[in-house]
């Protein structure tokens, strides 16, 4: 089991038939990123229009670079999210029939839990 679609660069039907899919990764971090972006970009555009409005305004740029930035954050988090919760899923794959197993099992597991843990936006 490997993650790699690239959800930024994905077509929209490439992108639901994943989220779809039978596959752990890409799912609800890819999902709620892209409704993000998506929100952003309608975002964007009303500040934009509004630029044209107002030509001398200083702060509509600095808006705008602001959403764009988020933006991207929000595309890297999601395919952050799938590659973490892919890796999860495997830890939670490996062997744990002896003491030794079990204790690699659950560190690489804890790791796993901690970087997913780690993708989210407070």
């Amino acid at each position: 089991m490997t993650f790699d679609l690239d959800i930024g660069s994905a077509t929209v039907s490439r992108l639901l038939a994943a989220i779809a899919s039978d596959q752990p990764a890409p799912g609800a971090g890819a999902a709620g990123a892209v409704a993000l972006a998506l929100g952003l970009a309608c975002a964007r555009k009303a500040v934009r229009i509004s630029g044209r409005h107002h030509p001398t305004s200083a702060l509509l740029p600095a808006v705008d670079d602001r959403l764009a930035a988020l933006t991207d954050e929000a595309m890297e988090r999601g395919q952050q999210d799938a590659r973490r919760f892919t890796a999860l899923v495997k830890a939670m794959q490996l062997p744990d029939v002896d003491a030794g197993q079990t204790a690699a099992r659950d560190t690489t597991m804890a790791d796993a839990e901690a970087a997913v843990r780690s993708n989210t936006v407070r």
